[in-house]
C-alpha cells in the first residue's frame, strides 16, 4: 500500500527574542485513504496514551490549526507533555515558545533550559539555536567561545545555518583562524539548502584561482565526509 512521505511543516511564529524563524513539526507516515480528521483522532489518541511523537504532531495541528481552531495554549501544552518524556524536537520548540511567550509566559530562562536538553541530545537545531544565544547574550551571558562551540557541534551533523554561520566566522575569524577555504567548505555543504550559504559561496567563488578553488573542492568533500560520519554516530544513538 502506497504512503505519503515523511513531511516537515512550519509553524511561522517569528521568535524575536534568539531572532528565529519558524517551529517545525514532524508529521508521520499515512496511508492516503486515511482521512485528514481519522489522522488527527488517531494522533489525539495516541498523544493522550503518553506517545511524544503523538504529542508532538498534535501540537503542530494546533499551532497551525489545521483541522482544528489554532490555538497556541494548546500547542505548547502538548510539546511540554512531549518534552518532559525527553523527546529532543519538542525540547526545542518548547524553547521557541518560551522565548518569545507563544501559548506560555514569555521567560527566557526557560527557554534556556529547554533548547539545552535538546541541545544535550545532540539535536543540531537546538545547538544552532543555543549558539546564537550565547552569542547574543540572551538569557546566558554572552560568551563568544560557547556560541562557536555550539555552532560547529550543529554545524557538524550539516544543520546549514550553523554552516552558514561559521562560514562568516572563518571570513571574519570570529573565535577561528581566517581561512576562504574553510568557509568555501561550510558554505558549499550547505549551499543544497540554505540560499544564503549559496549567495555566499557565489562571491567567494569569483576571488579564487583555479588552484585556490581545487584546495577548497578538496576540503569541502572531507568536510562532507565529516558530516555523514558524525550524522551516522548520532543516529546510532
Amino acid at each position: 500500500m502506497s504512503h505519503v512521505s515523511l513531511r516537515t511543516w512550519l509553524w511561522g511564529a517569528f521568535i524575536g527574542l534568539l531572532g528565529l524563524a519558524g517551529l517545525a513539526f514532524a508529521l508521520e507516515e499515512i496511508e492516503e485513504s486515511e482521512s485528514a480528521a481519522q489522522v488527527l483522532v488517531s494522533q489525539r489518541e495516541r498523544a493522550e496514551q503518553g506517545d511524544p511523537l503523538a504529542q508532538f504532531v498534535l501540537a503542530g495541528y494546533y499551532a497551525r490549526g489545521e483541522g482544528v481552531v489554532a490555538d497556541s495554549v494548546v500547542a505548547a501544552h502538548w510539546l511540554l507533555r512531549a518534552a518532559q518524556q525527553g523527546y529532543a524536537p519538542a525540547q526545542n520548540n518548547l524553547a521557541l515558545c518560551y522565548a518569545d511567550g507563544v501559548g506560555v509566559p514569555a521567560d527566557i530562562a526557560q527557554a534556556i533550559v529547554w533548547v539545552r536538553k535538546a541541545a544535550d541530545q545532540q539535536y543540531a537545531r537546538a545547538q544552532f539555536y543555543l549558539g546564537l544565544s550565547y552569542a547574543k547574550g540572551k538569557g546566558v551571558p554572552r560568551d563568544q567561545e560557547q556560541a562557536l562551540s555550539w555552532f560547529q557541534k550543529a554545524a557538524d551533523q550539516g544543520f546549514a545555518d550553523a554552516l552558514n554561520h561559521l562560514g562568516y566566522c572563518y571570513i571574519v575569524g570570529r573565535g577561528v583562524p581566517k581561512s576562504e577555504v574553510e568557509a568555501y567548505a561550510c558554505w558549499a555543504c550547505a549551499a543544497p539548502t540554505h540560499e544564503g550559504a549559496r549567495k555566499n559561496l557565489t562571491l567567494l567563488q569569483s576571488k579564487f584561482t583555479p588552484e585556490a578553488k581545487q584546495r577548497a573542492e578538496q576540503r569541502t568533500e572531507e568536510r562532507r565526509a565529516q558530516i555523514l560520519a558524525r550524522k551516522r554516530k548520532v543516529e546510532a544513538k
